[in-house]
């Protein structure tokens, strides 16, 4: 549930406690693998791999983190897309300058904002809105971050065997010593590159969509500002007015009627307007609740 004034947490404290653990555990066994790589390629017993590669594989997952570490405060976008309207999106727990309510808000001094989907008065229309800033932006925007993190596992899995593979097609093709090694590195390092590519790209993908959802966040609670002000205004004026209609001439006589008046002054007869079925002849009107008490 969202925490008052704050941002939608979406989790319950067992869920928090076993991201953190499985976040640990990763850490735990990403430092352990690297301890093994860096010392098997010492030895020389690892094909594919060597400390440049390495370096770039290692800085793929800090990438990957952060890809991960955000993923679970946008995932109701997944449910929007097949069109289940539940949950909230959030980025940031504790905004100093919020608009909007403690449900759907945006900070103004920094891109943070929750927008929520099981608003009381607003949730259908919120997840509405949201759904047509992802129809109207690239879907790649919006893709799931696994698929970044499954072409980085693809291409680590790769490395064993990738080099191996490919550089005997070159070996025997007729070329230069400098076009050879060029083709000899470019292979040797193409999957490391290419995990590092992904793993930037899902994180540039996540600013990118945390400044739309942002600029939606900022539209609907305006929107949704302005619509309350409206139903206030609204409510108002309908408080002022009386619940019984009146007509501006007598049905009876067919004199003229003043509009405080709620009986002909001619020939007495009630102006009110007691049924709409038969349809009305002439105009007719409400008079203001100060009037009516009169």
């Amino acid at each position: 549930m969202p925490a008052d004034g704050g941002g939608y947490r979406g989790n319950d404290d067992s869920d928090e406690l076993n991201a953190y653990r499985f976040y640990s555990s990763m850490i735990v066994l990403g430092l352990g693998l690297f301890g093994f790589l860096i010392s098997a390629c010492s030895n020389g017993n690892i094909p594919g791999f060597d400390y440049v590669s390495i370096g770039l594989f290692f800085i793929s997952c800090f990438f990957y983190a952060s890809v991960f570490n955000n993923s679970g405060r946008t995932a109701a976008l997944k449910g929007l897309r097949k069109g289940s309207c539940s949950g909230a999106i959030w980025k940031g727990e504790s905004p100093y300058f919020r608009v909007g309510n403690y449900q759907t808000w945006y900070d103004t001094r920094a891109t943070q904002y929750c927008i929520s989907f099981y608003e009381k008065n607003f949730g259908s229309e919120n997840a509405e809105k949201v759904k047509e800033t992802m129809d109207r932006t690239p879907k790649i925007i919006w893709m799931n971050q696994k698929i970044w993190a499954a072409g980085g596992i693809a291409c680590f899995v790769s490395s064993f065997f990738f080099y191996e593979l490919v550089i005997p097609f070159f070996e025997n093709s007729v070329m230069t010593d400098e076009a050879f090694n060029f083709v000899d590195n470019a292979v040797f390092y193409l999957p490391s590159v290419l995990a590092l590519l992904f793993s930037v790209t899902g994180f540039i993908l996540i600013k990118v969509r945390d400044n739309l959802l942002y600029k939606c966040a900022s539209r609907i609670v305006n929107d949704n500002i302005a619509a309350e002000e409206r139903m206030k205004t609204e409510s108002i004026i309908a408080s002022k007015l009386s619940k019984k209609w009146y007509y501006n001439r007598c049905p009876n006589c067919g004199a003229e009627a003043s509009k405080a008046l709620r009986s002909c002054t001619h020939c007495g007869a009630s102006l009110e307007v007691m049924s709409f079925e038969d349809g009305i002849s002439g105009a007719i009107h409400r008079i203001s609740s100060a009037e009516e008490d009169q």
